[in-house]
C-alpha cells in the first residue's frame, strides 16, 4: 500500500464532507511512501513516536495531532518522523463522528446498542447515546468501563436508579454544555475522557450519574477500529498498538 492509495481509501471511508476540513484530518509527514507496517496511538507525543521508531512502522496513525498549545511539540515529532522516516497521519472529528468511530465504539464495548448519535460540531456529530438490553448497576458499569480501559475511573453517583441509557462523548466532553444534552436525552449515566469542577457540579445537581475516565484511553477504540479497517482494505499490511503511559490518571510512566 502506498499514502496514495490510503488516501483514496479514506475518502471512500469518510466521505468527501467529512474530510474537507483539513484542519481535522491529515499525513503530516510524508517521509515513507510505501507503507507495510502502521502503528496507532491516540496522540502524537515524543514518546509515542520514539515508541512507533523502535517497532519500526512505516506510518504512525494518531487519534489527535500534537495540540498548538504545547508550543514546540508539534515541530519537535515532525522532524523526529522524517529522521526515522516514518510518515504520519491523524484523523480526529471525521473518527469522532465515525459509526466506528471513538464514542460509538467505547458504546458498544460496553455492552449497549447504539441508538443515536449525539454533540453536533458543523457536520460532525461526537457523542453516542446507547441503550442496555438489561440495565447495570453503578458499581458494574464503573468496573466494566476500569477493565475496558485498563486503568481508574473516577465515578460519581447522582441517583439511585439502575442504568439503563449511558452517553458517550470520549475524550474532552467535559464541558457543562455537553452534559447537558445527555440529560435532556434521558440518560441515567454520561462517560467522558475529562472533568473540571464544573462538570461534576452540574451532574450531582442534573441527577445523572458521571464516569470519567482519560481522554486518552477513552478515544483508543475508535483509532484501532480504523488501524483494523486498512489492514483489512490491504492484504500485506501489519498493525501494531504502539504503548502511552497512564499520565492523566495517576499512573505510573515507566
Amino acid at each position: 500500500m502506498n499514502l496514495g492509495e490510503l488516501k483514496s481509501f479514506l475518502f471512500e471511508l469518510f466521505g468527501a464532507e467529512k474530510l474537507a476540513d483539513e484542519t481535522e484530518w491529515g499525513f503530516t509527514v510524508e517521509e515513507k511512501q510505501e507503507i507495510r507496517w502502521i502503528g496507532y496511538a491516540t496522540n502524537l507525543t515524543p514518546e509515542t513516536v520514539e515508541a512507533a521508531a523502535k517497532a519500526r512502522v512505516d506510518l504512525l496513525l494518531t487519534h489527535h495531532d500534537a495540540w498548538d498549545f504545547i508550543y514546540g511539540m508539534r515541530e519537535f515529532c515532525q522532524d523526529e518522523m522524517r529522521h526515522r522516516g516514518m510518515s504520519h497521519l491523524f484523523v480526529h472529528l471525521p473518527l469522532d463522528d465515525a459509526d466506528f468511530g471513538t464514542s460509538a465504539s467505547l458504546v458498544r464495548a460496553l455492552g449497549a446498542t447504539v441508538t443515536e448519535r449525539t454533540h453536533q460540531e458543523g457536520v460532525f456529530c461526537c457523542g453516542a447515546v446507547g441503550e442496555f438490553s438489561h440495565p447495570v448497576q453503578f458499581q458494574v458499569l464503573a468496573k466494566r468501563l476500569e477493565a475496558l480501559l485498563a486503568e481508574p475511573v473516577q465515578a460519581w453517583r447522582a441517583h439511585d436508579r439502575m442504568i439503563n441509557r449511558i452517553c458517550a462523548v470520549t475524550g474532552g466532553g467535559h464541558l457543562t454544555s455537553d452534559l447537558r444534552e445527555a440529560v435532556d436525552l434521558g440518560c441515567d449515566a454520561y462517560i467522558t475522557g475529562e472533568k473540571v469542577i464544573y462538570t461534576v457540579q452540574y451532574a450531582r445537581f442534573a441527577g445523572i450519574d458521571l464516569f470519567v475516565g482519560s481522554h486518552t484511553f477513552t478515544e483508543i477504540l475508535g483509532v484501532q477500529n480504523l488501524a483494523r479497517k486498512i489492514k483489512d482494505a490491504f492484504p500485506g499490511v501489519y498493525i501494531e498498538r504502539i504503548p502511552e503511559a497512564h499520565l492523566e490518571t495517576g499512573g505510573r510512566t515507566s
